[in-house]
């Protein structure tokens, strides 16, 4: 388990642990939250997180197994280099849990995926681990693809919504969003949950904004880029006032006219559409780069909804 803490604060700021960190988009998101703990079993992950000085420690462990649980959790955080020395923190403490499970077995884009997936079953651990059974958090957001929601993920969607409901403490809300209401540049629907202890308030979501393709649009983001298309069906589009798709980990076909050649987006590129501009992954491949990009949270999505978490739930 490796630290690294450079906050100085004195415990003003909610406090937030991450599951399934990744790059980080929705630590990234939550500017106002003291960041205690991050976990991922990735190595890249873990070089990301510490190549860009992030904020608390990184627990590079496999979430599956039992000793993944609150014990763990607390024993890290409260043996790191403490911000606030003269605070222990246990059951009930932490302000926020934020996490997206992996979603390879729900994916409409994974021809093989499965509602038996054994990845699948992490979705309620994160949710016990996060509530009653483990941290008491008083909020959580959970996020997944739109494919939870597909017919063929039916019994699993199911088992998922009994362990919500077994969090007798807590309320939830469960919609789907676009990243793109929240100032995204990819249109990136996520199944997106908020759950809630009964004696802090109750679940509520942002509303989603007017899309501004004049600082939205590709063109706006990317100003040489004249066009972009799909290699499945090559129509191309202006770059001017139109907006790409989600930007995925396995590769998204996306190609882009620069007034010369059609080609892919370039890492920098991504980096870019990604709200990851001054992020340092220069030690990274392309196709490591585009893993951690495309499996990330979008930054503006994430800022809207810890916001709202923070003003109209925490009230902090």
């Amino acid at each position: 388990m490796s630290q690294i803490n450079l906050n100085n604060s004195k415990n003003t700021r909610p406090t937030l642990v991450s599951f399934f960190h990744g790059i980080g988009g929705m630590s990234k998101g939550a500017a106002d939250f003291e960041k205690l703990y991050a976990t991922d079993m990735w190595d890249v992950a873990e070089r990301a997180f510490h190549l860009n000085h992030c904020e608390g420690l990184f627990d590079n462990y496999d979430f599956s197994l039992d000793s993944m649980n609150a014990k763990r959790i607390f024993n890290a955080i409260n043996s790191n280099p403490n911000p606030n020395p003269g605070i222990s923190y246990r059951k009930g403490m932490i302000d926020c849990v934020v996490s997206g499970s992996p979603c390879p077995g729900m994916s409409s884009v994974n021809p093989n995926r499965s509602a038996f997936n054994f990845k699948n079953m992490l979705m309620h651990k994160q949710i016990r681990l996060a509530g009653m059974q483990g941290l008491g958090a008083k909020t959580a957001w959970f996020e997944q693809v739109p494919g939870f929601l597909d017919k063929p993920m039916r019994a699993l969607r199911n088992e998922v919504l009994a362990v919500l409901d077994s969090q007798t403490d807590y309320n939830y809300e469960l919609q789907v969003l676009n990243a793109l209401d929240y100032g995204s540049f990819q249109s990136r629907d996520r199944v997106t949950i908020i759950m809630v202890r009964k004696d802090v308030g109750e679940p509520s979501l942002p509303k989603p904004q007017p899309i501004n393709l004049s600082k939205q649009a590709l063109g706006a983001v990317l100003p040489y880029i004249e066009a972009f298309r799909y290699v499945k069906n090559l129509t191309p589009k202006t770059a001017y006032n139109n907006y790409i798709n989600t930007m995925t980990a396995s590769g998204d076909g996306l190609q882009v006219f620069d007034g010369k050649t059609w080609r892919g987006v370039t890492s920098v590129e991504r980096q870019k559409l990604s709200h990851l501009e001054g992020y340092d992954l220069s030690a990274f491949t392309d196709a490591e780069c585009t893993r951690l990009m495309g499996n990330m949270v979008q930054i503006p999505f994430a800022e809207a909804i810890m916001r709202h978490i923070r003003l109209n739930i925490l009230g902090k």
